[in-house]
């Protein structure tokens, strides 16, 4: 998998942990499984990746987090799980898809494939 693409991922989850924990602090402790300590731990992991993405990766996912509230999306049987589209066959026909960073001409999404049969 694409190093960039890994990140965006690990990006896309920590944002999706701090922002539950935000929404509710009082309760997040028993609905997260573990301390609150723990999102000083996850704000200081979440730097370190921001650190490590491309700047235009960088600005193109906070562009559709900011939109959408998420930035990535698995693509399974050639439909973007981020919009439900179906992906253009140029895009889906490619080899080695997770090892380019894409993203979805529908929604913008970052793009993760699953195992697909094609």
């Amino acid at each position: 998998m694409h190093k960039q693409l890994e990140l965006i991922i690990l990006l896309n989850d920590l944002e999706l942990t701090l922002r539950e924990l935000a929404e509710d602090e009082s309760k997040a402790e028993e609905k997260m499984g573990f301390k609150l300590s723990k999102k000083q731990e996850i704000e200081s992991t979440r730097k370190e990746i921001v650190q490590q993405l491309d700047d235009g990766i960088l600005a193109g996912f906070r562009r559709v987090w900011n939109r959408y509230g998420k930035a990535v999306a698995s693509v399974r049987n050639g439909i973007c799980y981020g919009c439900f589209e179906r992906l253009p066959v140029n895009l889906v026909a490619r080899k080695g898809k997770n090892e380019e960073v894409s993203s979805c001409p529908h929604c913008g999404k970052f793009l993760y494939w699953l195992d697909d049969p094609l």
